[in-house]
């Protein structure tokens, strides 16, 4: 013990105890350690009593080194000092609230006539401080929270990247129909075809490219059994252009029923030509569209349990 108390007096750094009394000294040392280790520290400070050099060296050193261990295993937790001088000695105690942290108490008699620098601590009682029993209950609910939050991001995942995709391939299916009967309904004119118009409906007539200077819209004619005369104008090749057999062909002409009725057309040209219905955008687009925005639908609800899922699991805690 008295080794102890050497070492200690050896790292004093404070004011030197016999310039100070021990509660300015003490008061001191509080107020420069609030300073630069930022400790909270209530003190009460009862030293009317006067106290040796040998043995307020001894006491400012255990405060000191009492205080940084406080701010460097607590930070931030605040410290209750009480120090007092009496009759019998001088009285420390220094508590915090820190799990771990044991409440310091000691007394430091008065130095005896003849014994000069030697200070004799008492023995100390410590009081371990019992750290709270885990709630066990509490564990499991956490590991079912954080499940059930790992559910819902992927599950929610899933449903945003899948939903517009589904969407996208729903629509392209369902452009199947329509497709393969654009092809049933193309027809060669070697010379003539009938095919079958809506009244104000139209077709396109077609000649493969290389030959797109031979064929004439005025060369063509229709008209049903009954008499009806088709409207037969000229139509830009850019219009609708196709592959068929190998061969690209592009619009030159169309033919506009007046009345519905099947009709014969015929092409005098020296030219292949081939009638096929025209070309509806917007079928093609609100088919397509509509599946993919039901699929960007389904994925709202994906985006909402991925938000939900992140956010319950950044505050679930771990399961130890």
């Amino acid at each position: 013990m008295r080794t102890v108390v050497r070492t200690l007096r050896a790292d004093d750094t404070h004011d030197e105890p016999d310039r100070l009394p021990l509660s300015d000294a003490a008061a001191r040392l509080i107020g420069t350690l609030q300073i630069e280790r930022g400790i909270e520290v209530t003190s009460t400070i009862r030293a009317a009593d006067p106290v040796d050099d040998a043995c307020a060296s001894t006491v400012l050193s255990v405060l000191k080194e009492v205080l940084l261990n406080a701010a460097r295993h607590a930070p931030g937790m605040p410290v209750m000092l009480r120090l007092e001088t009496t009759a019998s000695g001088v009285h420390l105690t220094v508590t915090n609230r820190a799990i771990g942290i044991r409440v310091v108490r000691g007394r430091w008699h008065r130095l005896r006539t003849g014994r000069r620098g030697r200070a004799r601590p008492t023995p100390r009682r410590q009081h371990p401080v019992i750290p709270p029993v885990p709630n066990q209950q509490a564990l499991p609910q956490s590991a079912r929270s954080r499940t059930g939050a790992i559910v819902a991001l992927v599950i929610g995942a899933a449903l945003t990247v899948s939903g517009p995709v589904i969407g996208i391939l729903i629509g392209s299916f369902a452009l199947v129909p329509h497709a393969l009967g654009y092809g049933e309904n193309a027809a060669h004119l070697a010379p003539t075809a009938t095919i079958e118009i809506d009244a104000d409906d139209s077709v396109l007539l077609l000649a493969p490219v290389a030959d797109l200077v031979h064929a004439a819209h005025g060369g063509c004619t229709g008209a049903t059994a009954d008499g009806a005369v088709a409207d037969i104008s000229y139509e830009p090749a850019g219009t609708l252009n196709t592959l068929v057999n190998g061969t690209r062909y592009e619009s030159f002409a169309r033919v506009t029923a007046g009345e519905p009725g099947t009709y014969t057309l015929a092409c005098h040209t020296p030219v292949d030509v081939i009638a096929a219905p025209t070309f509806e955008l917007g079928t093609v687009v609100g088919t397509l569209g509509w599946r993919t925005a039901g699929g960007l639908i389904v994925s709202v609800p994906g985006v909402v349990l991925a938000i939900i899922g992140t956010v319950r699991l950044a505050r679930t805690p771990k399961s130890v």
